[in-house]
């Protein structure tokens, strides 16, 4: 059976219309082991506490040596610089030997709580190390009130014949905790990343992610009780652009624990009394610098959506570092790829000229045939092979592009380097929706109008009726599909707006040349 032009772009937007869909209800250096080791104590452990477990990670009873006296609580100042500035401002504390403050002096926090502050990844204290009876224990500590960390620097927390040891270095969001004569025990507790943005979804907004096998991720809703997840190479408490992560120095995988979240970012621990603690953005580059596979917590997709949104993402962040506005790199993006594309576009344009030409032939063929398809589908198919044409040619430039679209996505809406990028005007947020009229109350689930979703929905407007002989037998979907993609993009990250807003051009623009020069080489 043949295909008219529209039917063929109808089919692959439909195709694109219903991944979308699927994928918006679904969308719910190395690091090296360090040369000390902490010598074995024959004190007994202080248990952290932790949800009740089948296996308990330490004994529950003091160190042999208790401190003549307590000290009162006091909190250190830390301040890790990178190349002369603040990379974290952060606060250690006595009472628990937790970190109670770690603000990331690069991302500013975008929930609307506080206008001017920064992530602080601290709701809630973390580390804490927890006597039996439940209480904090309440360590001494020799360091100054105030640490400015700009070479390798560290700061001893002790507790009679115990003590824990933190390792700072300047210019990263990593660090070292050594506890002995502690139990082997070390934990992010719930609660400690906060909401960072505005009107987050909370189902999806948490997780709990570690690696045992291969990456796992849990939405802090599905973790529901205390449990093992088995020989770790690392745990993280997540949320949509941040993470705490815990890494084991043993090179040995050791056992690692998830609890609920009780609403917020959910607790994780590891049965080990030495860690690197990774605490900062869910950035593809530095994560995959800290090792053990630790980029994988970046949401690309699926495996093979998974490698082109890297490739794209490496694209955006080192080939066009060179330009400060990500929105000028992505129309940058956009011209590459139509670039790349060019040599199919004119094969599909070529394709569907060939195809309008035989739509005399093709009815003739149909009416004629009518009342036995076997024989029409023989003759279409002679038809098409003794002029030359491919009834399926102009619709694989958009097949092949559905991928590259469908990376742009996870790219655009998962990159934290997007987060807060502005690009012009009211286009302040490139992992936002984009929004030029608000509404004072959602319609149809929409809390504004973006001008890019409207400009997109206009050019493939026009460019199905550039590309239709007949379109008065399908008017209607002709003015439904603009509509219906108007509407999805509305949703979208303004980033992939911006993307497909400008491809969409480029395409109806490279269409009109192709479409003179053959009409040039035909009348030659």
């Amino acid at each position: 059976m043949s295909m008219s032009d529209q039917s063929r772009m109808l089919l692959a937007a439909t195709l694109m219309m219903a991944v979308l869909a699927l994928s918006w209800f679904l969308a719910k250096p190395g690091r090296t082991d360090p040369a000390r080791q902490s010598e074995t104590t024959e004190t007994e452990a202080v248990m952290i506490q932790v949800p009740e477990q089948t296996s308990e990670p330490g004994d529950a009873t003091l160190p042999a040596v208790l401190p003549d006296s307590i000290a009162p609580p006091r909190s250190i100042v830390l301040r890790i610089m990178d190349e002369g500035a603040v990379l974290v401002d952060a606060e250690l504390s006595t009472d628990g030997g937790c970190v109670t403050k770690w603000s990331l002096s690069r991302f500013p926090d975008l929930s609307g709580v506080e206008d001017g502050s920064m992530v602080n990844l601290a709701a809630n204290p973390w580390l804490e190390v927890m006597t039996p009876a439940g209480s904090r224990v309440q360590f001494s500590c020799d360091s100054p009130d105030t640490v400015t960390v700009t070479s390798e620097t560290e700061i001893i927390f002790n507790y009679g014949s115990a003590r824990r040891t933190f390792a700072f270095n300047s210019g990263t969001y990593a660090f070292d905790v050594y506890d002995e004569g502690l139990s082997e025990a070390i934990t992010v507790q719930a609660g400690a990343i906060p909401v960072t943005e505005e009107d987050a979804d909370m189902r999806q907004y948490f997780s709990a992610c570690w690696y045992t096998n291969k990456m796992t991720r849990k939405k802090s809703p599905s973790v529901e009780a205390f449990e093992g997840v088995g020989n770790s190479r690392w745990v993280a408490s997540a949320s949509r652009y941040f993470c705490i992560v815990l890494l084991p120095h043993s090179r040995e995988r050791v056992s690692g624990f998830v609890a609920p979240g009780e609403g917020g970012s959910p607790e994780v621990s590891l049965e080990t009394d030495s860690v690197t603690v990774y605490a900062g953005p869910v950035g593809y580059t530095v994560l995959s610098a800290l090792g053990s596979d630790t980029g994988k917590m970046v949401d690309f997709g699926f495996p093979v959506i998974r490698q082109l949104a890297q490739l794209i993402f490496l694209y955006l962040e080192r080939v066009l570092s060179f330009i400060g506005n990500w929105g000028l790199r992505i129309m940058v993006l956009a011209v590459t790829l139509q670039v790349l594309m060019m040599p199919l576009t004119r094969k599909s344009y070529v394709a569907m000229q060939k195809m309008q030409k035989l739509a005399p032939a093709i009815k003739e063929i149909q009416k004629k045939y009518a009342s036995d398809p076997q024989k029409q589908q023989l003759a279409m198919q002679k038809l098409y092979k003794e002029s030359g044409a491919n009834p399926l040619g102009g619709c694989l430039p958009m097949i092949l592009q559905m991928p590259v679209f469908f990376a742009m996505y996870r790219v655009l809406g998962n990159a934290v380097e997007l987060r807060g990028a502005p690009f012009v005007l009211w286009v302040t947020d490139l992992s936002r929706p984009e929004i030029l009229i608000h509404f004072q109350s959602p319609i149809l689930g929409l809390p504004g109008i973006g001008l890019m979703a409207l400009v997109t929905a206009a050019f493939m407007l026009i460019q199905q009726k550039m590309n239709s002989a007949s379109m008065q037998q399908q008017k209607a979907m002709m003015y439904l599909m603009p509509v219906m993609m108007g509407y999805f993009f509305m949703k979208f990250a303004a980033g992939l707006n911006l993307y497909w807003m400008v491809y969409n051009i480029l395409s109806m623009v490279n269409q009109e040349l192709i479409k003179k020069k053959m009409q040039a080489e035909e009348s030659v």
